[in-house]
């Protein structure tokens, strides 16, 4: 099980910890199994400089302020959350169905949807039939909100934003957080969905891998005492 590293001395107040702690989860998977180096109550980087600055621009297109500020915003007001709980609410009656029925209702979204939406919503009917997804979830918005702390921690990490320009994007993150889900149990399913939702193309990896990843690092955030979803209450 992951467990997570503390500042010896807290430089920050437990509602600015709260604040960061939605990134634990990412934290967690970067780690894969093993104990999360980076302190979960300030803003270093998990990993060396050098890579971290090469991912953040390869998988963010973040460099600099202006970009850090600008991708943390988008994620803010929902980059993917909102277009998939959107398509969630069309194929969720269908999840049951035969694969004949399920091939039927796809093809009907193609006159009004179009191809993309008709193609996403078969490989999001194949994620949600996997034993290993939850089935019980809110709105995918925490997809957003994780990813969100985790490039705003990160870019501070990197020096591209000081701490005073993160707490607001932060703060408003979790409060939009506490607003959408009544636990931390809750936040972290919804992420689970989410990332595998976004997995399920196979472009990157697939949504069993995605599950595969993102399951243990919740159970860790769940149960282990060091963890900040632990020690700081919803």
């Amino acid at each position: 099980m992951t467990s997570f590293n503390w500042l010896d001395q807290p430089k920050y107040s437990a509602d600015q910890v709260r604040a960061l702690a939605p990134a634990a989860i990412f934290l967690a998977i970067r780690a894969n199994g093993k104990d999360v180096k980076a302190c979960c109550d300030d803003f270093d980087l998990d990993g060396a400089k050098w890579i971290t600055k090469r991912m953040m621009k390869g998988s963010w297109g973040v460099t600099d302020r202006a970009s850090a500020l600008a991708m943390g915003s988008a994620l803010l007001e929902g980059m993917h959350g909102p277009e998939f709980d959107g398509l969630l609410e069309l194929i969720l009656p269908h999840v049951g169905d035969t694969p004949e029925q399920q091939r039927a209702f796809i093809d009907s979204l193609l006159p009004d949807y179009g191809m993309e939406v008709a193609s996403d919503a078969g490989y999001f009917l194949a994620a949600l039939r996997l034993p290993q997804m939850p089935h019980e979830f809110r709105s995918t918005y925490a997809w957003d909100l994780v990813r969100m702390a985790f490039v705003v921690r990160t870019s501070v990490g990197l020096g591209y934003l000081t701490a005073d320009e993160a707490w607001p994007l932060l703060t408003a993150g979790v409060n939009r957080a506490r607003q959408f889900y009544p636990s931390w149990q809750d936040f972290g399913t919804a992420y689970a969905v989410g990332r595998a939702l976004w997995a399920s193309d196979g472009e990157h990896f697939s949504a069993e891998q995605s599950l595969a990843e993102s399951q243990p690092a919740l159970q860790s955030l769940l149960s282990d005492p060091s963890s900040p979803w632990v020690r700081l209450p919803w």
